[in-house]
């Protein structure tokens, strides 16, 4: 059973049109860092922990304060690419921290750890989801992947899902773009507030307020100069054309005990009132939305990201756009079908009646049709559940993955299910013919 699982997950992995081959697959679930065959690697001899278990499942860099610098490798096994073409390495990752952090990178060694090349590096906060490309490396014989931490504290660096394929994760045809927005801003440039946007210091303390950092806007460490109450805003928009209108964006939250509100305030007189539409005292929420529909059809709309507290260097937005298309709408259901899968060919998994330019997961196991109570509803499968891939959710509300069914996975019976929005799908129980 475990053999096929593990089929499943090679060849039926996110977005794959073709078989595919993984190299090494670790979820950390097992609660031992490092993993067997993994090594940990201290190179300024520090006295630093390094790489450990959060016992939840990831791996993360242990709290080093007082310690001094670290530099500290979590490195895979040494793994056999000849038979590749291209290679990736898909993980997760989270910093929180980020104002210890010197660098985080992902290195690669082709002699068993005694030398590193620096292959990609961040030092952002919050990267979900990442790929890096490694082909410079396939078709060699001896390569490991070293997950790189150098800083002066770091209880807030975590590693997870790391998998090495010959998946670029494209998934085939790039989805449809989404429709024109009404305003975009991913803070890339590294300037805030970007052109057009303002910032609003509403109770005129010392504040520096928004500013840019990695990326994102973030509001300064405002330590010991008090209270602060801070908008930024974006330029007026014309909402003249629509009937609805929507705000999404992701935002962060590190240290919520300092916080007396994060808010989304909409201004119509330039800046010179807000009304609070929404607000969250909440620590982390990736792809917030805010309904603003009570504004569609006025010219002259501003929606500001308000932070009211006496601390905030933890405190992110990004990824903003404005937009007629509500991500609630699920059409009267989400619906899952699978085609008919035949050992060997191909077969279609779509989901119809999704919320719009979202994320859906297609969950599956071999264990059994469950089942078990979760935070979104009762779920039909038996642990351990999968993720056969996460898709991004078209205009019209569908999601589609083709993908090819192993050879020799006839009889076998795919128990599965699909997530969107917080919104269980129907469950399925499709036996291989």
């Amino acid at each position: 059973m475990k053999s096929l699982l593990s089929l499943f997950a090679a060849v039926c992995c996110v977005g794959a049109l073709s078989a595919q081959t993984t190299v090494l697959s670790e979820d950390f679930n097992a609660g031992v860092v490092p993993p067997a065959g993994w090594i940990t690697q201290n190179l300024n001899g520090s006295a630093a922990d390094g790489w450990v278990s959060d016992l939840n499942g990831q791996a993360y860099h242990a709290d080093e304060a007082g310690v001094g610098m670290s530099n500290d490798i979590l490195a895979t096994p040494n793994m056999d690419l000849t038979g590749l073409a291209e290679a990736y390495v898909h993980f997760n990752t989270f910093m929180g921290w980020v104002s210890y952090l010197d660098s985080q990178s992902v290195d690669v060694s082709t002699d068993g750890g005694a030398t590193w090349t620096m292959v990609w590096s961040d030092l952002g906060y919050n990267d979900p989801s990442n790929t890096v490309d490694i082909s410079a490396y396939a078709g060699q014989a001896s390569v490991m992947v070293g997950f790189h931490y150098v800083g002066d504290n770091a209880h807030s660096t975590l590693l997870d899902n790391v998998v090495v394929d010959d998946d670029n994760g494209s998934g085939g045809p790039p989805p449809p773009p989404p429709p024109p927005s009404i305003l975009e801003e991913d803070f890339n440039a590294g300037v805030v507030p970007p052109a057009g946007w303002t910032t609003h210091n509403l109770n005129g303390s010392a504040a520096a307020g928004w500013v840019a950092l990695a990326g994102k806007a973030y509001h300064a460490d405002e330590d010991g100069i008090g209270m602060c109450d801070n908008i930024l805003a974006t330029p007026a928009m014309d909402l003249s054309g629509v009937t609805e209108a929507y705000v999404h964006f992701d935002t962060y939250m590190n240290w919520v005990n300092y916080l007396d509100s994060q808010s989304v305030d909409v201004s119509t007189d330039g800046g010179a009132t807000w009304t609070r539409i929404w607000y969250d005292l909440g620590m982390n929420n990736i792809r917030d939305h805010v309904d603003i529909s009570a504004y569609a059809g006025q010219s002259n709309v501003m929606v500001g990201f308000r932070y009211v507290g006496d601390y905030a260097h933890s405190i992110t937005i990004d990824n903003v756009r404005v937009d007629d298309i509500d991500p609630g709408g699920t059409g009267g259901g989400l619906t899952y079908a699978i085609t008919p899968m035949t050992a060997g060919s191909s077969a279609t998994f779509r989901i119809t009646g999704g919320a719009p330019w979202t994320d859906v997961t297609i969950g599956y196991t071999l264990a059994g049709a469950g089942p078990i109570n979760t935070v979104y509803g009762v779920v039909d499968m038996t642990p351990p559940i999968s993720s056969l891939a996460t898709l991004l959710v078209a205009s019209n509300g569908t999601a589609v993955l083709t993908a090819t069914v192993p050879a020799n996975a006839s009889g076998v019976t795919l128990y599965t299910q699909a997530l969107n929005n917080g919104v269980l799908s129907n469950s399925l129980a499709e036996t291989v013919q």
